[in-house]
């Protein structure tokens, strides 16, 4: 499925957009919440979730670009995440962190940049719900798709087959009309695009993901 990502929005227009969104019947809308530590951009915080919560029914996937995840999850949570990724780099403690979020009844994800191998969550893999592909350096504008990262998502696909693993995954990072065929070839679920949705007519932009990427 598409998951439209909220930072490449018109703040002034977000209203309007988001319902082109849902009148495409798109579910799912990623939040990125950065604190321009752990990359250089500063985004959304708990309180864009909060209002977002009150107002929508979209399926709000929180990904937390963030140093010290582990003091920002409680508020995340509180404020109404649906789906919390946490970055592999920046938490030492992942399996407590994917705890703390199951607990709260919310799904659990983490992320893994374009330089970080498979290897590094697999001791995770049985116990997330969600496993996110950066196929871009993250918090960068403008960023080209790395296509060393599509060999990482054929080879999550190939774990999660052979163990019968349920996390899903996604990709985020310059996803357009032109990748979302790699990736979705590759075996992910899940399409973050930002600049590509937001950056033309929103729902023709969404009809054309749909098509090249036989994806809902």
């Amino acid at each position: 499925m598409i998951a439209p990502s909220l930072l490449n929005a018109d703040t002034y227009h977000v209203k309007e957009m988001l319902l082109q969104i849902q009148e495409e019947k798109v579910t799912y809308l990623h939040i990125d919440i950065a604190d321009g530590h752990f990359v250089p951009l500063m985004s959304f915080g708990a309180n864009t979730v909060r209002d977002l919560k009150k107002a929508t029914d979209f399926v709000l996937d929180c990904h937390l670009m963030v140093d010290s995840p582990e003091r920002q999850i409680e508020t995340i949570i509180e404020a109404g995440a649906d789906i919390i990724t946490i970055h592999a780099e920046a938490e030492n403690h992942m399996y407590r962190m994917i705890q703390t979020i199951h607990k709260s009844g919310r799904k659990a994800g983490i992320a893994i940049n374009p330089g970080t191998p498979v290897s590094a969550i697999k001791e995770i893999l049985p116990i997330t719900d969600l496993i996110l592909v950066m196929t871009v350096n993250p918090g960068v504008p403008g960023e080209t798709f790395i296509e060393q990262t599509v060999g990482k998502i054929e080879k999550l696909n190939q774990i999660r087959e052979k163990k019968n693993y349920k996390f899903q995954i996604q990709v985020d990072g310059n996803i357009t009309d032109k990748t979302i065929g790699l990736c979705k070839a590759a075996g992910a679920d899940i399409f973050v695009s930002g600049g590509y949705i937001f950056g033309g007519d929103i729902r023709e932009r969404i009809r054309n993901l749909r098509t090249a990427g036989a994806v809902r």
